[in-house]
């Protein structure tokens, strides 16, 4: 961890030991850049900073996308510059910043093995340099970032152009007829393809590849050849006198276990998204259909009366997905809600009344049952950071998150009272997935909206 001071005279390096003292003085800025989120580097931003404990969790694993978050008196930054890696892999080389008042506090990583120690610093290492030689002298920790985040830009130009005239001369090969006629050269290895041939090439792949992905690469070359035989480009399909090899061990399921989603509805008891997490696991709506789940589609009472009745549940026809849409046209459905599930979304509906008048002018109504305290949408990245608070509580690894509703086993098996899905006369209820029709044609919304507080008004 190196620790900045920089002043008008220049720059120069303090311990760490000095920084509660530094972070107090108003005639310099402080730069404290840290190579690894370690023990050390978390103690020093918990105790020293201060900073939110799931901004350092960010630091400390790798974040997929970039990203912002506001707080009171800083900013936290999230950006990846990519990196050319071996055999055209591109590996995400990620930057973290603390933007405060008068610090800046950068971080670097994870960083993939395969990539070397000093490319992670690389950006960093260029503006340190330029301060050192007196051709920077950033008079804010927003100067300072800008210039750290424009070295990063320029060193993504140079990938793109770089990547460009590779493009660019595979093009003039191509065109300038270097490799030949490509349409030529494929029918001459198509007729001369043998199912040894393939046989040979399944077993290659079958080292890096499951077998469900080598069965659809088998489906897909045996299609391809049967409209080239169709054609009489080839005489015979070599394809179908070749065997799927067993291929690679998938990776394993970061789905729950019965045992795991119990031990999971019992940690969130009290936590923020315990409604959240009750709807979700026992009858297995998306994480993404339950961020855009309005009371208007929940009828915690359902419609006894009605023949055949219908219990109490909630019909997911919308997600957070781009256009609003569901995941498939068939995932537009109703789900009965079991006891649990309704206890927990009546308690919820409570705590959002107290909310709404907490919030007061500053209340955004959506109609929305998983609101933030504003009553706007719930953030993806969010939802994963309170959901690791609660696994944190019990022995699953917070690397599930990815996977929050999903069970290994039937979604009414987690649940103490069958979740079955609503499907109106003349519609077979034996099965559990959802024939491809329209929803409208399906599915009604409910006549009684789930929250009693949002009737009333």
């Amino acid at each position: 961890m190196d620790v900045h001071l920089i002043n008008h005279e220049g720059i120069e390096e303090r311990p760490v030991e000095e920084l509660p003292t530094l972070l107090g003085r108003q005639d310099g800025l402080v730069w404290v850049d840290i190579p690894r989120c370690d023990t050390d580097a978390v103690g020093v931003l918990t105790e020293v900073f201060g900073y939110h404990p799931m901004a350092i969790n960010d630091c400390v694993e790798r974040n997929r996308v970039p990203k912002m978050h506001a707080y009171r008196d800083h900013v936290f930054v999230v950006v990846h510059a990519p990196e050319r890696g071996k055999r055209g892999h591109v590996h995400y080389i990620e930057l973290d910043q603390f933007i405060g008042r008068n610090y800046l506090v950068t971080l670097h990583g994870p960083v993939n093995p395969a990539v070397q120690p000093g490319i992670a610093l690389r950006e960093t290492q260029v503006v340190l340099a330029r301060i050192e030689a007196g051709r920077l002298r950033p008079a804010s920790a927003f100067e300072l970032s800008h210039a750290i985040v424009a070295a990063l830009i320029r060193n993504q130009e140079d990938y793109v152009e770089a990547d460009t005239g590779d493009v660019w001369r595979l093009e003039q090969r191509v065109t300038g007829g270097q490799v030949g006629d490509p349409e030529e050269f494929l029918e001459r290895k198509l007729r001369e393809l043998s199912a040894d041939d393939v046989d040979r090439w399944l077993a290659t792949k079958a080292k890096t590849l499951s077998t469900e992905t080598l069965r659809k690469i088998h489906s897909i070359l045996k299609r391809s050849i049967a409209r080239a035989q169709a054609r009489d480009k080839v005489k015979r399909n070599v394809v179908m006198l070749c065997e799927i090899p067993k291929g690679r061990e998938g990776r394993p399921s970061k789905s729950l276990t019965l045992d795991q989603a119990a031990s999971v509805l019992k940690a969130a008891e009290g936590a923020i998204l315990h409604a959240y997490v009750v709807v979700s696991l026992p009858i297995g709506a998306r994480t993404e259909e339950l961020r855009a789940l309005t009371w208007a589609h929940v009828s915690l009472d359902g419609q006894p009366d009605a023949d055949p009745s219908i219990p109490p549940s909630i019909t997911v026809w919308r997600s957070v997905r781009i256009g609003g849409d569901t995941k498939t046209e068939k995932s537009r459905r109703t789900l009965t809600l079991p006891r649990l599930c309704m206890d927990a979304l009546r308690g919820h509906c409570e705590r959002q009344a107290l909310a709404r008048k907490k919030a007061g002018d500053l209340w955004q109504e959506n109609d929305l049952v998983f609101a933030s305290k504003h009553g706007t949408e719930l953030d993806s990245a969010n939802v994963r950071r309170a959901f690791r608070v609660i696994l944190k509580k019990t022995a699953i690894s917070t690397r599930t998150t990815g996977h929050l509703g999903r069970c290994d086993t039937a979604s009414s098996r987690c649940s103490p009272t069958p979740a079955w899905r609503y499907l109106p006369p003349g519609r077979p209820q034996g099965d559990r997935g959802h024939r491809p029709v329209t929803h409208r044609a399906v599915l009604s919304p409910p006549t009684q909206t789930g929250c009693p507080d949002n009737a009333a008004r």
